[in-house]
């Protein structure tokens, strides 16, 4: 898809500042919209105080006379058309600690064991003298808890492991930081659905290739 924009603003001799943004931009393709946070969910930012997506910004007197391109694209063409900053993936974690043992450290063994975590997953309460399972999803599996105890003479005070679901499989946190093209929901779906018609055409192509390969092996027969 190929539309094209022209635009023309001028800041004014009275005006210190004008914003240039996407709804100064005029084409004959109605069907192609600039699509900013305003237009997919008014309630975010207050429209009368958001112009739009920002494209250039002009001091008193200055002008833009400029004709835009908008092609679309995927990621997989160039960069220019991910719609995401950062993807990340992390398995989710399953920390257990052993309460027989936990209780019987002292208070600064507990600290000093707590403070051996470098992403500060472990806590301890002195009023209560436990120790806690603060922040799991912070855990990057380094051992450095299970390392500590074992050197402390305290082994099997922790347990960490992959958390996995009742079939078997692992569970996983997914991270998804947008460019502000789209919001993070609408990438994850999208990218979904494009993967489930990659399979279904792989499978039918795959079909195709294995009926031919029956024909072959008949027509010899014949």
């Amino acid at each position: 898809i190929n539309a094209e924009y022209m635009g023309n603003v001028k800041c004014p001799v009275d005006e210190n500042r004008k914003f240039v943004t996407n709804n100064d931009l005029r084409t004959n393709r109605l069907d192609v919209k600039p699509v900013d946070f305003g237009t997919i969910d008014p309630t975010v930012v207050d429209s009368s105080l958001y112009g739009g997506i920002v494209i250039c910004k002009l001091t008193k007197g200055q002008e833009i006379v400029c004709r835009c391109l908008a092609r679309k694209g995927i990621g997989k063409e160039h960069a220019k058309w991910i719609p995401t900053c950062t993807v990340a993936m992390s398995y989710m974690s399953d920390i257990k600690l052993n309460p027989e043992i936990a209780d019987s450290l002292d208070s600064k063994q507990k600290q000093e064991w707590v403070d051996s975590c470098p992403k500060k997953v472990y806590k301890y309460e002195p009023k209560t003298g436990h120790l806690l399972v603060d922040k799991p999803e912070g855990c990057i599996y380094c051992q450095e808890c299970t390392m500590k105890a074992e050197d402390m003479g305290f082994e099997n005070l922790a347990s960490v492991k992959y958390l996995r679901s009742r079939n078997g499989t692992y569970n996983f946190g997914f991270t998804v930081e947008t460019t502000g093209a789209l919001p993070a929901e609408e990438i994850v779906l999208r990218g979904i659905d494009t993967l489930k018609n990659k399979l279904k055409t792989l499978k039918s192509e795959l079909l195709k290739l294995d009926g031919d390969k029956m024909i072959e092996d008949i027509e010899p027969l014949a």
